[in-house]
Formats: C-alpha cells, sequence, structure tokens
C-alpha cells in the first residue's frame, strides 16, 4: 500500500516507464518563465485600472445627469410654488375685449383677459409665465424673479427709463399745436 501513485499508475498499465519518468523531470523556472509572469501579471494590472477609469468616467457622467435633472426638478417646484402663492386670477374677457398681444421666445403670442387686466398688462404692472402649457398672470416684480430663473417662458414689461424723460428732451423747449390732426 506504500505505492506511489506513479507506481500504481505503471501496474495498471495507464502509463509507460518513460510517461512516469517524464513527469518526474521539473520544469525549469528561470529568468524567463518568471518575467512572463510578472508581464502578464502587469498586462492584468493595467487592464484592470483602464476598466476602473472608464467606470469612474461613466459614474461621473451619470452622477452630472442626475444633478441636472435635480436641479430641473428643484426649479419646477420652485415655479410652481411661487405661481401657486402668487398668481393672479385670469378675468373673464367680454366679447368684445380685444386680445393682449406680447412676444414670447421670439414669437408673438395672443392671451384673452379681461378689460381691467388687459389694462394693468399694458401699464406694466402684471406679467406673464408660460408653465406647464398654461399662461399665469402674476405681479411685475414675481415676474422679473422668475425671469431671472426662465426667461424664455417669462414676459415682462420693458422698464420706460431708457426713454428720454422731460428734463433731457431735446424737443421740451417746442410747443404742440392742439389743432394737429395725424
Amino acid at each position: 500500500m506504500s505505492n506511489s501513485l506513479r507506481d500504481q499508475l505503471i501496474k495498471a498499465g495507464l502509463v509507460t516507464k518513460k510517461q512516469a519518468h517524464e513527469t518526474r523531470k521539473r520544469k525549469p523556472r528561470g529568468k524567463q518563465a518568471h518575467q512572463a509572469k510578472r508581464q502578464e501579471k502587469t498586462q492584468r494590472d493595467a487592464e484592470l485600472s483602464a476598466l476602473d477609469a472608464h467606470k469612474r468616467e461613466r459614474d461621473r457622467e451619470l452622477n452630472a445627469q442626475r444633478e441636472v435633472q435635480r436641479k430641473a426638478r428643484e426649479q419646477a417646484d420652485w415655479v410652481r410654488q411661487m405661481l401657486g402663492s402668487h398668481a393672479v386670477a385670469k378675468g373673464k374677457p367680454g366679447d368684445d375685449d380685444p386680445a393682449f398681444h406680447f412676444t414670447l421666445a421670439g414669437a408673438v403670442q395672443h392671451l384673452y383677459v379681461g378689460a381691467s387686466q388687459r389694462a394693468q398688462l399694458a401699464e406694466g404692472k402684471l406679467g406673464l409665465v408660460q408653465f406647464d402649457g398654461k399662461y399665469h398672470l402674476l405681479p411685475v416684480s414675481i415676474a422679473r424673479q422668475l425671469h431671472e430663473k426662465i426667461p424664455q417662458r417669462t414676459w415682462v414689461p420693458e422698464d420706460n427709463k431708457d426713454e428720454p424723460s422731460g428734463q433731457d428732451d431735446p424737443y421740451a423747449d417746442f410747443q404742440v399745436p392742439d389743432d394737429l390732426m395725424w
């Protein structure tokens, strides 16, 4: 029973003595084998580090996308909150009331409101915000705040500060005749 595995395989006829003797020889472990293993390991490490770098870059991109989406949701919630607390109810327009025309995102839009609100819009006391597919009337101060966040969806009346006032008017000294007809 003290026969080695090699002897048992020879007795069973599974291997020859020559084959058993060849397996007894040890494989040489020289510099080449050691260098090959070292090269394989460095190559494997380089591949793993490249995969890790790619994964980290992908994670950064996903985090940036999530951050943009989170900011958009926060902005939309803030706008909804402002509209909910400051929106002015639209008055019912009469049959003969004309529409209020304004430019929003480079296109002329129109909105039918009551005569008093139309006058407030024309005077610059109210502003408009397009949100969730509807136009909302807001006080001009709140509309300006929203205009800073979403300028493409907000109409705010222009300030008339750029127009010449009575002091700077070069034609202030000239009288306009009362009977002038246009």
